[in-house]
């Protein structure tokens, strides 16, 4: 019987799975040209959060995103100029000049890794083998395509689950490597001692850089600060997880772009140090700050 419950909630969690990658196949399939180009352009780099959002927010409010999304990937926001979007495209055009067959060379999995990577450090072809291949090397790390057909699509073809595990590593590396270095999702800290002694810490966010799940007329989420506080010799004396459901009407965008929690903690005289943690249950987004507290005295971030 026992068996039989696990068979039945793994059928139950692919049903799930099917439903929501069904409503999102048909969310995708009714956009704009204009729309659809673009989410077909970052298939590469969107990540599934980003495409859910993207696909379930109001026509209204795309072009917003699209700003938002080649916002955070710029690698210097003082500058007019997007290196990151700029490279990006490039090498789609690059990618298409390069690679020939019967899709555009950028839709192909050698278009692929040169888009995700760039150029190989080495190239090698293989035309006259009786199944045409190409060799990439980054470094010391071997890339393999071969033309199985003949037809000019040659495909990645690793060379074991371990050089297939590798390179899925590497390109989730890669795509890492190709965000900002500054933090999207970020987090202001003040603190004071109120009338009863605690010490109070306030996190101020600013809404308008996190992602919100569209509910009918409202955008929501839930904030999960985890609070961690070490006294002197380093040990542990608290550690608590916390909710902060998030409800906004759309409206109100504009009018206050600030969400304060305030956090109280009752601590004796002395050092301590206060490790957070926020994440954005929406955008599945993180973010991590210490601050080094004194009772009575005012705190430093580090």
């Amino acid at each position: 019987m026992k068996n039989y419950g696990n068979i039945l909630s793994l059928l139950l969690a692919c049903w799930l799975l099917s439903v929501f990658g069904c409503r999102l196949h048909n969310l995708e399939k009714k956009l704009s040209p204009e729309y659809q180009e673009f989410l077909s352009k970052v298939r590469y780099i969107v990540t599934k959060e980003e495409r859910k959002i993207f696909l379930e927010q109001p026509d209204s409010e795309k072009k917003e995103f699209i700003r938002e999304f080649w916002e955070r990937r710029d690698p210097d926001p003082y500058t007019e100029e997007n290196e990151f979007k700029e490279e990006y495209f490039r090498r789609i055009e690059d990618a298409n000049r390069m690679f020939h067959g019967h899709r555009p060379g950028w839709l192909q999995d050698r278009g692929r890794i040169y888009i995700l990577f760039g150029q190989p450090s080495e190239r090698h072809t293989y035309s006259s083998a009786p199944q045409p291949r190409e060799v990439w090397y980054y470094g010391n790390f071997p890339v393999i395509f071969i033309d199985h057909m003949g037809v000019g699509d040659y495909k990645l073809e690793p060379i074991n689950l371990a050089h297939l595990s590798e390179l899925n590593k590497a390109q989730s590396r890669s795509q890492v490597l190709a965000k900002p270095e500054e933090y999207f999702f970020d987090f202001e800290l003040k603190t004071h001692i109120n009338e009863n002694n605690e010490y109070i810490v306030t996190i101020g966010l600013d809404f308008r850089k996190i992602w919100f799940t569209g509910v009918e007329d409202r955008l929501e989420t839930t904030i999960l600060l985890t609070v961690e506080v070490l006294d002197e010799e380093n040990k542990i004396i608290l550690s608590k997880t916390k909710e902060y459901p998030i409800s906004l009407q759309k409206e109100d965008i504009g009018k206050n772009y600030k969400i304060t929690i305030e956090y109280p903690l009752k601590l004796e005289k002395g050092t301590y140090t206060l490790n957070l943690e926020l994440e954005n249950r929406a955008g599945k987004e993180k973010r991590k700050k210490t601050l080094k507290i004194k009772k009575d005295s005012l705190p430093f971030l580090t």
